[in-house]
């Protein structure tokens, strides 16, 4: 596909997919109701051109070379997080989840998704053949597991994501089922642990969590008593409020058109509108019919990627496309169920299409990646052996 004197090369669905999703995020931005209307959606309009501008770049370069500085990014990752708890430290706030850079609020859990993807996908590319018993898989899920270590105390869900993303990897590539129930359920109960210490050393967001899931109503009151979920109501504060604000905006919107861009009735009390609820706006603004296009969309996207990994040998290239298409299908799915009030409010932002600088750029990138894997794969006729392919 080609644009002017830009030469679009992969696979031309993804290209036409990712600017309809980020046509979307602009609409999501008008919507938004912010008192700097104008300012947002020119802001998000240029994140949008960045965020195409470093898919085009990086689909220029060999994807192998993510292989090759996984080290490094797996150091720079920690690094980046270790700042961030330090800056979250100076500004009284243990859990701190993000910092300013270039005037773009970055969520370090985005790059440690990206992170926790790339170095599973080198792991099982060169390792798993070597992988026999229970004891080699721990050792092979060792910086994973650091890596939603480190997440855990600010951003819960982030950490559970990176978590089900890795072992839905593991599951695909075919590794012993019952290896990975054990393996799971070690580090699972090995995090509730590890969550417990944190949250008597006065690091996490544990009381935070607590409420989400009480808020949700998903839970009956005895139960969450029973559980000790039941926050103070000082804690709830309006993390109630969110999700029946969100189900009276889709209830009260007009079921097929809805009321149309700018008009929603929760703009100004629904925090968090543009990000954690994007899905609740455009069901409200764009209505059934917008909205079930847009998941369809978003299962086409998801389904191209994983059918070009079915065609490829069983290698690095493979299990990133595999890697992200999960990573990507998992924050939709989140969004959607916070969105639609069928789970507890989560912070999860819909890929490409939620406010967030760094959300938007390291989506970006890893469409980038997959991109250059395509392109790569096409002009060779998939034909590449699986030894040439870490």
């Amino acid at each position: 596909m080609t644009i002017g004197s830009l030469k679009l090369e992969g696979d031309r669905s993804i290209w036409i997919l990712t600017i309809i999703f980020m046509a979307f995020s602009t609409a999501v931005a008008f919507s938004s109701g912010t008192n700097n209307l104008v300012s947002d959606v020119v802001k998000r309009f240029i994140l949008c051109l960045i965020g195409l501008g470093i898919i085009y770049k990086v689909h220029q370069i060999d994807f192998r070379i993510f292989a090759r500085l996984s080290k490094f990014i797996l150091l720079l990752a920690f690094f980046v997080q270790g700042i961030t708890y330090l800056v979250g430290m100076v500004q009284s706030n243990d859990a701190a989840r993000a910092i300013p850079i270039f005037g773009i609020t970055f969520m370090t859990s985005d790059l440690m998704k990206f992170t926790a993807v790339i170095w599973m996908a080198v792991v099982i590319a060169k390792q798993r053949d070597q992988i026999k018993t229970l004891k080699d898989l721990l050792r092979a899920l060792i910086y994973p597991a650091l890596i939603c270590a480190a997440v855990v105390p600010a951003n819960f869900s982030s950490a559970a994501i990176i978590l089900v993303v890795v072992f839905g990897m593991l599951m695909i590539s075919r590794f012993n089922f019952l290896m990975l129930v054990k393996s799971f359920f070690i580090i699972s109960i090995t995090g509730i642990v590890l969550i417990y210490v944190y949250h008597q050393i006065g690091i996490g967001r544990l009381d935070t969590a607590k409420s989400r899931i009480y808020s949700s109503g998903l839970i009956p009151e005895d139960i969450a008593e029973k559980l000790n979920l039941k926050p103070e109501k000082s804690d709830l504060k309006d993390k109630r409020n969110q999700p029946e604000l969100a189900l009276m905006a889709i209830a009260t919107s007009n079921v097929l058109f809805g009321k149309g861009p700018g008009n929603s009735d929760v703009q100004y009390f629904l925090s968090q509108l543009n990000s954690d609820f994007s899905f609740t706006l455009i069901i409200e603004e764009y209505g059934l019919i917008w909205s079930v296009l847009l998941l369809i969309l978003y299962l086409s996207f998801i389904y191209r990627l994983l059918m070009v990994a079915k065609k490829l040998p069983l290698g690095f290239s493979a299990y990133l496309l595999i890697g992200f298409s999960l990573l990507i299908s998992i924050q939709a799915l989140v969004n959607v169920i916070v969105s639609t009030g069928t789970g507890p409010v989560t912070g999860q932002p819909m890929p490409l299409i939620s406010h967030g600088g760094s959300s938007l750029l390291f989506t970006c990138l890893s469409i980038g990646i997959c991109q250059s894997i395509i392109k790569e794969y096409k002009e060779k006729g998939l034909q590449l052996e699986r030894e040439e392919d870490v």
